[in-house]
């Protein structure tokens, strides 16, 4: 991040350079100096903007988007379905209460 911010406050300084060293040749020194800090604000913020415009026009659009089939809310999904038939079995149950049991019987 901090590496991101040193390129836009050097472009934004190059910015003020270039301003104040045109604007200085027909203009008094203090209109130059803020024509020279408007140019770096103008830079630094162009900077930004472009670099993030450039990041977003690169990013690949696939690798966002899910791989995978997601079933809205409240539908289930087949595979869901399966799941928790098996894990509604009776054989899940009977296992279950004898581990209650034993716990029950040990206090």
């Amino acid at each position: 991040m901090f590496k991101s911010l040193y390129v836009n406050f050097m472009i934004g300084v190059l910015g003020f350079f270039i301003s104040f060293l045109f604007s200085l040749s027909t203009n008094g020194f203090i209109t130059s100096m803020y024509r020279g800090f408007l140019a770096f604000f103008v830079f630094f913020c162009l900077t930004f903007l472009l670099k993030s415009l450039m990041k977003f026009a690169t990013t690949d659009k696939q690798s966002t988007a899910p791989q995978e089939y997601i079933p809205p809310f409240g539908e289930i999904s087949d595979t869901n379905k399966q799941q928790q038939e098996e894990s509604f079995s009776d054989d899940n149950f009977k296992h279950l209460a004898s581990i209650i049991k034993d716990q029950l019987n040990d206090k």
